[in-house]
């Protein structure tokens, strides 16, 4: 999924986790980190493996660590976008994959995550619970997402997610 927002947007973490990998990857990747929660970390009952591209530069948390929903992580850029299929200027924006398993075994290579019987599924589930895939087809949805504001209070505050970036109170 592509969410478009303009260069240097604070980026937040949906779960907690474990920060997996990161890196600079090529055309269309740009910098890049891998998460990892765990089902405690999202009351899903799998494993969630999330992919944040296109960041301003090298996140500065190490793999290994571990990262709370609602904590900045870089910001959003247009790393992996500028020639090729964007033109010279490129496109700011935050691109994000899920990825759903079983098990926390993974395999890393290159830039991709490799796990036993994944699959990818929209990063809005992760604010619906995973098995909302089949209604998400057969109705609409009102979706009252979990978000942060500046003074980093999550609302609602029992959250277990929240939306990548700052939100504003109306």
């Amino acid at each position: 999924m592509d969410l478009s927002f303009p260069g240097g947007t604070p980026l937040r973490e949906i779960a907690d986790g474990t920060l997996l990998i990161k890196g600079k990857g090529g055309q269309m990747e740009g910098y890049y980190l891998w998460l990892q929660p765990s089902p405690d970390d999202t009351d899903i009952d799998c494993w969630v493996y999330s992919k944040y591209q296109n960041l301003d530069k090298r996140p500065l948390l190490n793999p290994g660590e571990q990262i709370k929903h609602g904590q900045v992580i870089p910001y959003s850029s247009k790393t992996g976008t500028t020639d090729g299929h964007y033109g010279k200027s490129g496109y700011p924006h935050l691109h994000i994959s899920t990825m759903k398993a079983a098990s926390d075994k993974h395999k890393i290579i290159g830039s991709q995550m490799m796990t036993k019987n994944s699959t990818l599924f929209d990063p809005l589930q992760m604010f619906m619970g995973i098995q909302a895939q089949d209604q998400m087809a057969k109705q609409t949805y009102q979706l009252k997402l979990p978000y942060a504001v500046p003074d980093e209070r999550i609302t609602p505050s029992e959250s277990r997610v929240v939306w990548p970036v700052y939100c504003q109170q109306q």
